[in-house]
């Protein structure tokens, strides 16, 4: 049909109408038009409140938390979810959440899933840009990995859509249990054209982070981030409540390893290198006797305070915060038991003059590297 056939024919049955429909039509056509200004005006406001919290924000985790919680707001869900696709393309990992204060007491998030699991889902992404589960029922088979998460996550409805990069998925924006504005993805997608670029960012500052301050041979951290470490510490120390932190420290040197370069090359001391930095962080990982009655997330927070460093070419420094003296000498004398590095180590009641004490575990250490030379 032509455009003036069309409009000749919407005069005649305009024309037919009668004076008080034509108003009630007209009347309808306004407040549809307003509402949905107002609903692009908000979509829009919502918007630019993510854009800015992406690129004013000095804290890109915090950042992206905001975001998600802005995000949840608009559609009054009671959580918001991104998940990234790891490096070998099988699995979806959750990088970020945000949970709202109805969100059921003692549930354990969703850490990870195959990917192959959720085809109708990649296939959604492909088809149409995203996917809406209006509720459980509306899910083809019930006996699916998709329900099986879902019903145990208690997630009765969800929105989401993938993220890409140059046309390949990347990750996805899940919105759990929204109750308002789902019949629009509209702010999903936009908000996922910037996450894409931040977490981009955000992966190539980490990759500048561990070029910086990580030790490529044996992973653990060098000589920088232990400067670093020491600054902050010694900040520390200067207030009254973090004195009162204990601190235990190890100083540690590979034995032999000058030998083991001149008589048998670089590769057998790089060897040495790698068998030592593996003993470290094996004995401050491992759970000790003193530890075993602690919860799990007792452990898991004891473990992030520790941290191993190759200061030097057979160096190294391992410090452990908040540490009971009883769990610490265990580790050290766990750490003496390996013939290959030599020990010292100084534990502090209360967390100051960190450098000085550095120095003092240097000289211990060096106390039994010459009882080892004198054996040897």
């Amino acid at each position: 049909m032509s455009s003036d056939n069309y409009r000749s024919e919407h005069r005649q049955e305009t024309a037919i109408l009668p004076a008080d429909k034509i108003a009630d039509s007209n009347d309808i056509e306004i407040i549809n038009l307003k509402k949905e200004y107002y609903e692009l005006k908000k979509i829009n406001s919502t918007l630019l409140l993510c854009i800015n919290t992406l690129y004013d924000s000095n804290d890109g985790k915090d950042a992206i938390n905001y975001l998600l919680a802005t995000i949840a707001g608009y559609h009054n869900a009671d959580r918001a979810y991104i998940f990234e696709v790891t490096d070998d393309e099988k699995m979806f990992k959750n990088t970020f959440e945000w949970k709202s204060d109805t969100y059921p007491e003692g549930l354990s998030s969703i850490k990870s899933f195959q990917m192959k699991r959720f085809e109708r889902w990649l296939d959604a992404f492909e088809k149409d840009g995203d996917i809406y589960i209006e509720s459980l029922d509306s899910i083809p088979q019930k006996d699916s990995s998709e329900f099986e998460i879902l019903s145990t996550q208690k997630i009765e409805s969800l929105m989401a859509v993938p993220l890409y990069k140059h046309g390949t998925l990347t990750g996805m924006i899940v919105i759990g249990n929204p109750k308002s504005n789902t019949e629009s993805m509209t702010l999903l997608k936009s908000v996922a054209t910037f996450l894409m670029g931040d977490l981009e960012r955000r992966k190539y500052m980490d990759q500048l982070y561990n070029l910086s301050y990580h030790d490529k041979m044996t992973g653990l951290q060098n000589r920088h981030a232990y400067i670093k470490k020491m600054k902050e510490l010694e900040r520390t120390s200067e207030k009254s409540n973090a004195k009162r932190k204990k601190l235990g420290i190890i100083f540690a040197d590979i034995n032999g390893l000058k030998a083991a370069n001149d008589n048998y090359g670089h590769e057998k001391g790089d060897e040495m290198i790698i068998t030592a930095s593996t003993i470290l962080k094996t004995i401050c990982a491992t759970t000790s006797q003193s530890e075993k009655s602690m919860d799990s997330d007792s452990l898991q927070r004891k473990l992030k305070k520790t941290n191993i460093y190759r200061i030097g070419g057979d160096e190294f420094v391992v410090f452990f915060e908040d540490i009971q003296k009883k769990v610490f000498e265990e580790k050290v004398s766990e750490m003496k038991k390996h013939p290959i590095i030599s020990v010292g180590s100084i534990y502090l009641e209360k967390c100051e003059n960190i450098e000085k004490h550095v120095v003092e575990a240097d000289k211990r250490m060096y106390e039994e590297k010459k009882k080892w030379h004198g054996e040897n």
